[in-house]
C-alpha cells in the first residue's frame, strides 16, 4: 500500500490533476482512512496491491512519449487477468470513461491497453488448461451463477442478499457527495470540468458500481476500485476551486470521510481493545496445539494455528454449493488425519459429525467479554471481534493420559 500511495503521489503531480501538495497529501490521507481500505489491511487481503496496479496504470498514462506510452500500456495490461479476474471490470470502465470524456484522443491507449489484457487473458486460461485447472477457475470465478442468485433472491423471494454483493464502505458517501458538490459549484462558475479528473471520478465511479452490482460481485474489500478515482477527482475539484462555501463544504464532507473510516475503527477499537486483541488467539493456540497435530479451525484462528500445527484446514469460502463449508471437499483420509478442533461451541456437533470418530473437549476455550459499542448492530469489519472458541481433541488409545496432560494447562484465555 505503501508502494501505491508514492506511485499515485507522482502520477497525479506528472498528471497535472493535483496540482499542490496540500490537496496530494489529502488525497493519500482520503485513500489510507478510508472504511474499505482499511477492512482490506485488516483482513490481511492482498487489495492494496489493486491499490498499486492503478496508481502504476495512471503513472504509465503520465508518460509523454506517445510510443512509449502505448507500448508500456500494452505489457502492462498482459499481466492484468495474472493478478485477478477483479481488475477486468476496472480496466474496462477506465477505458470506456475515457473514451466518453476524450473520444478518440486516447484511443491508441485505450486500444493497447484493451489488446493486452485480451492477450493476457487467453494466455492466461491457455495455462490453466494445459494444467488440468480450468474448470476449477471458472467455478472460483462463479459470476453467472452469482448474479443469477442475488436477482433471483430479490425477485422471486423479495430477499435482499447483501453480503458480499454489496459494499459497506460508509467513507464513500461522503467521497462522492463532496466530488458532486465541486462539480456542480464549478460547473455555476462555468469552469471547463467536463474532461477533467473531477468528471472522471464520478463517471468512473457511477459505472463501476453499476457493473460490478450487475454481477453481484461488489464487496466491501473491493470498494477501492472506486475509492481511488473518487479520492482523486475530489482533490482535483479542490485544486480547481476557490476558497468559498463549495470548498468548505467539500473538505468537511473529507472530515466526514476519515471519520468513518479510521475514526469508526478508531472508536471500535479503544472501546473493546480486549475483543480485538490477536494475541489471545496465539496464547489459545500455544496452549492447544502441537508441533504434529493436523487442525481444524475457524478462519479467525488459521494464521496462528498455521504457524504452529503441521498442517490446518478452515472454512474457507468458495463458490458454489460448498460456500463456506470445505469437508465436501475434503478425502476420508484428510478427514481422518485431522487430530484437534478449534470452534465455535455452534459449529463444533457438526464438525465432530462429519469427521466421525471420538472427540473430548480440553476444556480451553476463549470468551470474548461482548462489550462492543455497537452493540449486537453488525457493522461489518467494526463490529467483527474474538470468535467465541473451544477446542476438542481427537480421542485415541491414550485418552485418558491426553486429558490429563491437557489438564494441566491454564483452562481459559480471558
Amino acid at each position: 500500500m505503501t508502494a501505491a500511495l508514492f506511485v499515485l503521489w507522482s502520477a497525479t503531480k506528472r498528471l497535472g490533476v493535483v496540482t499542490r501538495a496540500p490537496w496530494r497529501l489529502l488525497l493519500l490521507a482520503l485513500i489510507a482512512t478510508d472504511f474499505g481500505v482499511i477492512f482490506s489491511y485488516r483482513s490481511g487481503r492482498y487489495d492494496g496491491f489493486g491499490v498499486l496496479l492503478m496508481s502504476v496504470a495512471a503513472w504509465l498514462m503520465s508518460v509523454q512519449n506517445k510510443t512509449v506510452r502505448v507500448v508500456s500500456l500494452f505489457l502492462f495490461c498482459l499481466l492484468i487477468p495474472w493478478a485477478g479476474p477483479q481488475f477486468m471490470p476496472v480496466l474496462f470502465t477506465a477505458g470506456l470513461v475515457l473514451f466518453i470524456l476524450f473520444r478518440w484522443r486516447y484511443a491508441m491507449e485505450v486500444c493497447s491497453a484493451f489488446v493486452g489484457s485480451l492477450i493476457g487473458g487467453v494466455i492466461f486460461l491457455a495455462v490453466l488448461s494445459a494444467t488440468g485447472r480450468l474448470g476449477r477457475y471458472l467455478n472460483f470465478v462463479g459470476l453467472q451463477k452469482r448474479s443469477t442468485e442475488f436477482f433471483s433472491a430479490l425477485l422471486e423471494r423479495g430477499q435482499f442478499i447483501h453480503h458480499n454483493y454489496i459494499p459497506k464502505d460508509w467513507s464513500v458517501p461522503f467521497l462522492f457527495a463532496g466530488a458532486l458538490v465541486l462539480y456542480i459549484s464549478l460547473r455555476r462558475q462555468k469552469r471547463a470540468v467536463w474532461r477533467s479528473a473531477l468528471s472522471y471520478g464520478i463517471l468512473f465511479t457511477i459505472l463501476l458500481t453499476g457493473l460490478l452490482l450487475v454481477v453481484a460481485k461488489f464487496p466491501t474489500y473491493y470498494s477501492y476500485m472506486v475509492v481511488v478515482p473518487l479520492a482523486v477527482s475530489v482533490c482535483a475539484g479542490l485544486s480547481m476551486c476557490e476558497a468559498g462555501k463549495a470548498r468548505t463544504a467539500a473538505l468537511l464532507l473529507c472530515v466526514l470521510s476519515v471519520l468513518a473510516g479510521a475514526g469508526l475503527d478508531t472508536v471500535a477499537y479503544v472501546h473493546d481493545r480486549r475483543d480485538h486483541d490477536y494475541s489471545r488467539i496465539e496464547n489459545l493456540v500455544d496452549q492447544s496445539v502441537r508441533a504434529d497435530d493436523i487442525a481444524y479451525v475457524e478462519d479467525q484462528v488459521y494464521v496462528a494455528a498455521r504457524q504452529r500445527a503441521r498442517d490446518v484446514y478452515y472454512p474457507i469460502s468458495v463458490p458454489g454449493p460448498y460456500d463456506g463449508n470445505i469437508f465436501p471437499l475434503m478425502s476420508q483420509e484428510q478427514k481422518d488425519s485431522i487430530t484437534v478442533l478449534i470452534v465455535r461451541p455452534t459449529s463444533a456437533a457438526d464438525a465432530k459429525r462429519i469427521l466421525g470418530g471420538s472427540w473430548f473437549e480440553t476444556g480451553q476455550e476463549l470468551v470474548p467479554t461482548g462489550n462492543g459499542i455497537f452493540g449486537n448492530r453488525n457493522l461489518g469489519l467494526v463490529t467483527q471481534t474474538l470468535d467465541d472458541l473451544r477446542v476438542f481433541r481427537r480421542s485415541a488409545i491414550a485418552a485418558q493420559s491426553e486429558r490429563d496432560q491437557f489438564s494441566r494447562k491454564p483452562a481459559v484465555t480471558r
